[in-house]
């Protein structure tokens, strides 16, 4: 029988597991998604390519097609910036979420974070609206 505390258990361990086969092919792991019932479970997880430096190139790709649509540039990709006193870290930008579409990571614990376009053109001193509503 499966419940909650076990299938948590379970896909940690998974992807402790596949991190290992991942570092090797120089890969990262992304978990998507988890369902579960009494009697089974599933796991959606995704294996991204991660440049040398560690960059997740999927996003960088992302980030360099989208960012010039919220006045910010490719270069912008992976800035730090402090926002309400904690330090970020910009790792992503997500074009179809119009609310939060910009993702970073708080240095401090690794947490993300999404965040709207005007508070990163403000905190980058940026233009504070898109070319384009997407």
């Amino acid at each position: 029988m499966l419940d909650r505390p076990t299938v948590k258990q379970i896909n940690s361990e998974i992807n402790e597991a596949l991190a290992a086969i991942a570092q090797k092919y120089k890969l990262a792991v992304k978990p998507v998604g988890c369902s579960f019932n009494a009697a089974e479970m599933g796991i959606r997880t995704t294996l991204q390519v991660v440049s040398s430096t560690g960059e997740n190139l999927v996003d960088k790709k992302r980030w360099n097609t989208y960012a010039p649509l919220y006045g910010l540039t490719p270069e912008d990709f992976g800035r730090e910036v402090v926002i309400m006193g904690n330090r970020f870290r910009l790792v992503s930008l997500n074009a179809k979420c119009k609310k939060y579409p910009f993702v970073a990571v708080r240095l401090r614990d690794g947490k993300r974070y999404k965040f709207d376009a005007w508070t990163i053109q403000n905190v980058l001193g940026k233009k504070t609206t898109p070319e384009i509503v997407l």
